[in-house]
């Protein structure tokens, strides 16, 4: 197969059939022709449509083609299908194996259901007739054999472990002319695990597992079964205290001394202990302080093309064990840490984005601005339904789809990066996880926290708020700060700031955390802070640079546009769907009754050519309803079909 693959799920088969393509090239148009000797054999459903995904892409000018489909699948049948229609067409197909079984195996479909006797090049059959139209080729043998003239399409099963032969590497330069791109022949291959642990086999190499349910052999990062759909416990991945280059130009003694800092840090964050007496441990070993360089990527080892990544597993980790993460002393002991861990990727990163900005002719300040942005937003802390792509927190039902869709757009993305592949997953792993957990809260003791904590803000009673909140773990928090409207918000963020509180929260997060220096708002003359308040731009970007804490000014209620990155009342950006419903005008605009026939507003959405019916109205939003989409069941494999939607999202049909 060739080196760039590009992948598309198909949904049919249990959401398993993948097809992986690479390197445009147009050909004439090819369509599926039925033979007339193929009546006795009808596909399954996702069969053909697999074949069709195929000739699509094909007809689109892709050269090269990886077909991945899951044990049991039919991919025998599969492949004599499209050689049947090949054939039809006055076409040559070459098919390779590098087993036995597979030779008779493919032989006999052909010849049952399509009246094709292929050559065989084997040393268990007589000398092949390089004549035929089709040539079934044991890998072993065409090694030592001349190649078949005149293919127009190359088939290779089981692809994970024959492209691994010398010969394919043969096969390809002699049919493409040395050329993918330009290639006349097509190549397809056939493979039911194209990840694999082993490094000599498969195309992505990523430790596997089995899954206790299935016993499904499946990728390490996978959260939740694709076979079953069993969802594993969330677990956080441990670091190893790994050698870094720059020990190499410490002494002995400097080199033993940063093992000693290393595997204290490596080992506290494994273990989930407290990192801030490092220093007081190194000098009372050593009588001196520890460079401060050592420091850097002393857990993480800077890892250029996951260090964002990185930041986020950092995140929870200082959250866990920093007490009082909200407090002014614990925020800048975060913010300390996070920059010390991660200081010559913030460097990298921040001397990139100003050579990218400077190019643009932009002015000095407006490239400070928009550095000390871009820096923030890799640094801050995101929330579960950030890292999922999402600006609220989805409905419990739709976290299924919203993995399923994540995992499809990492595997795509980062198909020939298995390093950055996992490690993107196994942070979506960890955002599932906190879903499920924010959904897993019990909702009449929800409820009845809501209203306790509404009560006590309607009658100023904030101190009761407090105590009454810092019993609440982390997710409930968020569930009740997500269930108070922005009065009720505004009024607690008075009283915290009046009273110096402990607990700090912000616009965006609900969990204890910290407020970081990326949460701004952009205004065409001014610039507003989380409160609102006008600052000018030099003031900006002293609040950027962390030179000032805050700046006092007025409320402007003109347009804007957000930027909010971060992290504090309570760790998680606030929904913005469960705010005050009293300023919407038209909260049901097109007038929508219960068991109309509707469906998605937005071309983007999945819902979009599906049709449902509103079953229920939300009981105390009106800017809500329930609709069951059948589409959920046959084509995502979702056990629940009613999901919740805004009026304002939903059309008639």
């Amino acid at each position: 197969m060739s080196s760039y693959i590009d992948s598309i799920l198909l949904n049919s088969y249990k959401n398993l059939f993948k097809v992986a393509l690479t390197n445009n090239q147009k050909r004439e148009l090819l369509t599926p022709i039925s033979s007339h000797n193929s009546q006795n054999l009808t596909l399954r459903g996702y069969q053909s449509e697999v074949i069709s995904h195929v000739y699509e892409k094909f007809d689109a000018g892709k050269i090269s083609i990886l077909l991945y489909a899951p044990t049991g699948a039919g991919k025998t049948i599969i492949a004599a299908k499209i050689i049947a229609d090949w054939v039809n067409q006055g076409k040559r197909v070459l098919f390779l194996v590098h087993r036995g079984k597979l030779v008779h195996q493919t032989r006999d479909k052909l010849s049952k259901f399509f009246g094709i006797e292929p050559s065989i090049i084997w040393r268990d059959f007589y000398e092949p007739d390089y004549s035929n139209p089709v040539q079934i080729a044991m890998l072993q043998t065409l090694q030592n054999r001349e190649l078949p003239p005149d293919i127009d399409l190359v088939i290779l099963d089981e692809a994970h472990t024959g492209s691994y032969y010398k010969i394919w590497q043969r096969i390809m330069v002699c049919y493409s002319g040395g050329v993918v791109a330009l290639s006349k022949t097509k190549f397809l291959g056939l493979s039911a695990s194209p990840w694999r642990s082993k490094t000599d086999q498969g195309y992505c190499h990523i430790p596997t597992k089995t899954c206790p349910q299935c016993d499904s052999l499946i990728a390490n990062y996978e959260k939740i079964c694709p076979f079953c759909g069993y969802i594993f416990d969330s677990e956080k991945k441990n670091v190893r205290a790994t050698k870094r280059k720059f020990e190499e130009i410490l002494s002995q003694e400097q080199q033993q001394q940063f093992r000693f800092l290393k595997v204290r840090a490596v080992n506290a964050y494994n273990k989930c202990k407290p990192i801030d007496n490092l220093d007081n441990l190194f000098e009372q070993e050593f009588n001196y302080n520890p460079p401060m360089d050592w420091y850097d990527g002393l857990i993480f080892n800077n890892d250029s093309e996951i260090w964002g990544i990185h930041v986020q597993h950092y995140w929870r980790y200082l959250l866990e064990i920093i007490p009082n993460p909200g407090s002014p002393i614990a925020k800048e002991q975060i913010q300390g840490l996070i920059k010390r861990e991660f200081k010559s990727a913030i460097q990298r990163a921040t001397e990139h984005f100003q050579k990218s900005f400077t190019q643009k002719n932009v002015s000095p300040q407006e490239v400070k601005f928009r550095v000390s942005e871009r820096i923030a937003s890799l640094i801050n802390y995101k929330p579960w339904w950030i890292i999922l792509d999402l600006k609220s927190p989805p409905d419990a039902n739709y976290l299924d789809f919203t993995y399923k869709e994540s995992r499809f757009k990492y595997e795509s993305t980062f198909a020939l990066k298995p390093k950055l592949l996992q490690a993107q997953m196994e942070l979506i792993g960890i955002a599932i996880g906190e879903g499920i957990d924010y959904h897993s809260q019990d909702e009449a003791v929800i409820e009845k926290s809501i209203v306790t904590v509404k009560h006590a803000i309607l009658h100023k009673s904030f101190s009761f708020v407090k105590s009454f909140v810092g019993r609440l773990n982390s997710t409930a928090k968020l569930r009740v700060w997500n269930g108070l409207n922005i009065r009720e918000k505004q009024a607690y963020r008075k009283w915290q700031e009046k009273n110096n509180s402990e607990i700090s929260e912000n616009t965006e997060v609900a969990s204890s955390a910290i407020k970081q220096v990326s949460e701004i708002e952009v205004k065409s003359q001014n610039h507003v802070n989380q409160n609102d308040e006008i600052i000018d731009r030099d003031n900006l970007f002293k609040l950027l640079s962390g030179e000032i804490n805050d700046v006092k000014a007025n409320v402007n209620n003109s347009n804007t546009t957000s930027v909010k990155n971060q992290p504090n009342l309570i760790l998680f950006p606030e929904r913005r769907a469960n705010t005050s419903t009293s300023t919407v005008e038209n909260p049901n605009p097109h007038n929508l009754r219960v068991w109309e026939k509707v469906a998605s507003n937005k071309p983007d959405s999945p819902a979009y050519n599906w049709c449902g019916r509103i079953t229920r109205m939300h009981p105390t939003n009106p800017e809500i309803c329930y609709v069951n989409y059948p589409e959920r069941k046959s084509l995502l494999n979702l056990n629940a079909t009613e999901i919740s939607c805004r009026f304002e999202d939903l059309r008639r049909i």
